[in-house]
């Protein structure tokens, strides 16, 4: 009775891990998906479809989507009738849990995170350079705006263009920096205050 008792806590020990695992994965599972606001300031009410290797999502803009966090590109794909789709490419980032716990030392709570994706976060807002505006708005578009210095604050000028006024929506001015590798940077201000909203690679058609 003992040897049989003894062997049912060995088992009991050995599974004890996988079932550790499992949980974790469960519970990083419901932390996958990230909610993203995207807006086309200069098109309003496009149809966007945002797509990674976890799945698709659409909305139109100025919306929120739902999606899933994954290491790879997120592809946001913006359209409107009678005007040319443009696609552009969103980098994922690191989130700050996953090194605060890699610090601390849970490197096996980090590994399911980075398998499930939940330790990879787009960002919270993304911006799309769909343009339908008519020759006439165009030509009664803001062509300066009062946050110049405080957006290139934001920007390695050594490496990247200064960012330049680009558009207003609502009570944000949008500014867009370009850089030799073909990355535009987008960045919003309000109030005094400049953010940096997304970095993106335009795709070609």
């Amino acid at each position: 009775m003992k040897t049989q008792a003894t062997h049912s806590r060995y088992r009991l020990l050995l599974l004890l891990p996988l079932l550790l695992l499992l949980h974790g994965c469960a519970l990083s599972a419901k932390r996958q998906n990230q909610q993203i606001g995207v807006s086309t300031p200069f098109c309003p009410g496009a149809d966007c479809t945002l797509v990674n290797d976890d799945g698709t999502s659409q909305v139109t803009t100025p919306g929120t989507a739902r999606v899933g966090r994954d290491y790879d590109d997120l592809i946001v794909t913006c359209e409107k009738k009678d005007h040319e789709p443009v696609s552009i490419l969103v980098s994922s980032s690191t989130r700050g849990m996953a090194f605060a716990k890699l610090l601390l030392g849970r490197v096996g709570a980090v590994g399911v995170e980075m398998a499930t994706g939940s330790a990879y976060e787009y960002p919270a807002e993304i911006i799309n350079p769909l343009d339908c505006r008519t020759a006439q708005q165009v030509a009664e578009t803001p062509t300066v705006g009062h946050y110049d210095s405080e957006a290139a604050a934001l920007v390695d000028t050594k490496a990247c263009e200064v960012p330049r006024f680009a558009a207003r929506d609502g009570d944000k001015e949008i500014y867009r920096t370009r850089c030799p590798d073909g990355k535009v940077g987008v960045i919003t201000c309000s109030a005094g205050a400049c953010l940096p909203v997304n970095i993106s690679t335009p795709l070609s058609p």
